[in-house]
């Protein structure tokens, strides 16, 4: 009998044949039950995006745990794991937690765009604006200053907490 089971060693749920008798409860009838139950077991926001063997190009999102960011990606349509979103939008919302957007530097992406974007500056603790190209960069990109400060309020807060520091000019 053809279903699905999750591999841990992989962080996905695969195809297997089931015997038809005892076995155990790692034993689903659909990729999407097995991902469903299995979905707080697939950290998926820190393992790699895995395409799959097949062939086709189904543009997805997925989530990259070295840049701490969401970017567009191509699904062969088969197997992979879970780190594949068909949103941007639902990329973040599913990883925004790990994404700590305040701690990391502003990423302009690889678009020459000209889009004006709040950023927040982990090296002088505040919201400054930047030019954004228009595509992938990373999650410290904000519409406004508002939403930066309110994203980042509790990081500024711990800089009334940091030592003074006069800096080398005179």
């Amino acid at each position: 009998f053809p279903v699905w089971t999750y591999n841990p060693e992989k962080h996905t749920c695969e195809q297997a044949i089931y015997g038809g008798c005892y076995g155990n409860g790692n034993r689903f009838d659909s990729e999407e039950s097995c991902l469903n139950r299995c979905h707080s077991v697939i950290d998926v926001c820190s393992i790699r995006f895995d395409a799959g063997p097949c062939k086709g190009s189904f543009p997805v999102w997925t989530y990259n745990p070295e840049k701490h960011t969401c970017e567009q990606a191509i699904y062969g349509g088969c197997y992979g794991n879970g780190n594949r979103f068909d949103s941007e939008e639902s990329c973040l919302n599913r990883c925004h937690s790990v994404i700590d957007v305040c701690s990391i530097r502003f990423d302009a992406g690889p678009c020459k765009g000209c889009f004006p974007v709040w950023t927040y500056n982990p090296e002088k603790h505040t919201c400054e604006q930047a030019i954004y190209g228009g595509c992938y960069g990373n999650g410290n990109r904000f519409d406004s200053e508002e939403s930066c400060l309110n994203r980042c309020h509790s990081v500024i807060e711990d800089t009334c907490n940091l030592q003074f520091e006069i800096g080398p000019c005179k």
